[in-house]
C-alpha cells in the first residue's frame, strides 16, 4: 500500500470514530436527560401559591359581604313591612273610629227625631198633672179665690173641666205661649214648660 492510500484509511477511521463518538455522546446525553430531574422553580411555585391563597381570601370575603347585604335588606324590607302595617293600621283605625262616629251621631239624630215628640208629650203631661195638684192644693186651702187662668187652648179646656163647679166661676184667657198662669188672690201658680222644652231641644236637637 502506498502512502495516499493509508492517508485515506486514516482519514476514514477517523472520520467514522467521531461520528460513533458523537452518537455515543448524543445517546449519553439522552440517558442523563431522562433520569435526572428538572429543578422547580421556587419562585414561580410561591407566586402560584400566593395567587391560590389570594384567590380563596377574595371569594370569602365576598360572600361574607354579598350575605351582610342580604341580611341588611332583609332588615330594610321587614322595617319597611313593619311601618307599612303600622300606617295602614292607624289609617283604618281612624276611619273606623270618623265612620263609628259618624254612625252614632246619625243612630242619635235619628232617635232623637223619633223620641223627641213621644218626650214632649210625656213632659207635657207630667206639667198639666203637676198644674193640677198645686191648683187642687189651692183650692182646698182658699176655696173662694177667685182665679184667672191663661194660656194654650189645649191646656185651658182641661182645666175648665177641672173648674167648672167652681165658684165664684173662674176666667180663662187663651195665648200663644206654651206655659200657664194662673192668678189666684195674690198668689200665682205658672209652669215652666216653655224652658224645659227648650232644655229637650238643646239635647234632642
Amino acid at each position: 500500500m502506498d502512502a495516499r492510500g493509508a492517508e485515506r484509511m486514516t482519514a476514514v477511521s477517523a472520520a467514522r470514530f467521531l461520528e460513533d463518538f458523537g452518537a455515543a455522546k448524543g445517546a449519553a446525553n439522552a440517558a442523563v436527560s431522562r433520569d435526572v430531574p428538572v429543578a422547580k422553580d421556587p419562585t414561580a411555585e410561591a407566586f402560584a401559591k400566593g395567587v391560590e391563597a389570594g384567590r380563596a381570601v377574595a371569594q370569602e370575603e365576598h360572600e361574607a359581604k354579598l350575605a351582610s347585604q342580604q341580611t341588611l335588606f332583609a332588615k330594610r324590607i321587614d322595617l319597611e313591612r313593619q311601618k307599612w302595617i303600622v300606617g295602614v293600621a292607624a289609617k283604618f283605625t281612624d276611619t273606623l273610629t270618623t265612620g263609628m262616629r259618624d254612625m252614632e251621631m246619625r243612630i242619635v239624630d235619628t232617635a232623637a227625631r223619633i223620641l223627641r215628640p213621644f218626650v214632649e208629650a210625656e213632659l207635657h203631661a207630667k206639667v198639666i198633672a203637676e198644674l193640677q195638684a198645686n191648683l187642687a192644693a189651692l183650692l182646698a186651702a182658699e176655696p173662694g179665690v177667685q182665679l184667672h187662668v191663661k194660656g194654650p187652648a189645649n191646656i185651658l179646656a182641661v182645666l175648665e173641666k177641672q173648674l167648672g163647679n167652681k165658684q165664684p166661676p173662674a176666667t180663662f184667657e187663651t195665648t200663644d205661649d206654651v206655659d200657664v198662669r194662673i192668678a189666684a188672690g195674690q198668689a200665682t201658680l205658672e209652669t215652666r214648660l216653655g224652658e224645659w222644652l227648650s232644655k229637650l231641644k238643646e239635647a234632642m236637637p
